[in-house]
């Protein structure tokens, strides 16, 4: 659904990069959430070695969101 998502949040972020730090695999997107100071908690997987790692983004400065 369109206009659900606070545009203020760094969907830039590059994460096709990230490998696993135990086995070097490329890790993956498994869950996201959002934190209590309006960011966001990203929870990658390794596929190879089920480990999993977070991620905390926060929200851009300077930003304003309106519905």
């Amino acid at each position: 659904m369109p206009g659900t998502r606070g545009a203020y949040l760094n969907d830039n972020i590059r994460t096709e990069h990230l490998k696993c730090s135990y086995c070097r695999t490329q890790v993956y997107l498994i869950k996201i959430e959002s934190d209590d100071e309006g960011g966001e908690i990203r929870t990658f997987g390794c596929p190879h070695c089920a480990t999993s790692k977070s991620l905390r983004l926060a929200p851009r400065r300077g930003s304003s969101w309106a519905c």
